[in-house]
């Protein structure tokens, strides 16, 4: 019998680096009190202000329901604001000030938490590999459309 080697597998692959990026970089944003996953969310809102739940969940590839759940949290935290907009109409969201503040401070310790992780490839290597996968990405959603 053949023996199975999940390493060989580029999807695999793709899932560990994905694992281990996530970890260095909830770590990394430890000091702004956020994950990962709220961070990302925040870039989102403040990218399209006045998103709905169901948006913001189709941009994070999640669910509705998990998504709802991390709007409670940063809406604790005072990161974002439901903006009504009226009776049986799904809510908007938008960053507050303190949001945005964190969110740009985030960012910074983000990007060099990633600059870290790809350091073992030089720039140019990273470029190409960022063009690859997008490449990659491209011909799947074509595929799959």
């Amino acid at each position: 019998m053949t023996q199975l080697a999940p390493d060989a597998h580029l999807t695999y692959l793709i899932a560990k680096v994905e694992h281990q990026l996530t970890l260095a970089l909830d770590r990394a944003l430890e000091p702004t009190g956020m994950t990962l996953r709220q961070f990302s969310a925040l870039t989102h809102i403040a990218r399209q202000p006045g998103l709905r739940k169901a948006e913001l969940a189709h941009l994070l590839l999640t669910s509705p329901q998990a998504v709802g759940t991390l709007i409670e949290r940063l809406t604790s935290m005072g990161l974002v604001v439901r903006e009504s907009r009226g009776r049986g109409v799904a809510s908007a969201l938008r960053l507050s000030d303190e949001g945005l503040s964190r969110l740009r401070l985030a960012d910074q310790i983000a990007s060099r938490a990633e600059r870290d992780g790809l350091s073992a490839l030089a720039p140019e290597e990273q470029a190409e590999t960022f063009a690859r996968l997008n490449r990659v990405l491209e011909s799947l959603l074509a595929n799959h459309t």
